[in-house]
C-alpha cells in the first residue's frame, strides 16, 4: 500500500473519528414507487406494450425511455 493512501487514510481518522466513507447526496429519483408500479401494471396487462407507449402514458413525470428500460430490467 502506498504512503500516501496510508497517510490519507490516518488524517480521516483524526478528522472524522471514523474510517467509514461518508454518504455522499445523491440525484433524487424522478420515477416514484407509483410511477414504478404504474409501469409494471402497464406491462402486466400487456406485455407487448412498447417503452414509448409507456412514457406517453405517464408523460407528466417527464421520464426518458432510457428510464423506463431501466426500471423493467
Amino acid at each position: 500500500m502506498a504512503k500516501s493512501i496510508i497517510w490519507y487514510i490516518l488524517k480521516k481518522k483524526e478528522r472524522t473519528g471514523e474510517l467509514r466513507d461518508t454518504k455522499r447526496p445523491r440525484r433524487p429519483q424522478k420515477i416514484t414507487v407509483v410511477d414504478d408500479r404504474i409501469i409494471i401494471s402497464l406491462v402486466k396487462k400487456n406485455p407487448f406494450t412498447t417503452v414509448g407507449q409507456i412514457r406517453n402514458t405517464i408523460q407528466e413525470v417527464g421520464v426518458s425511455v432510457s428510464t423506463i428500460k431501466r426500471r423493467l430490467e
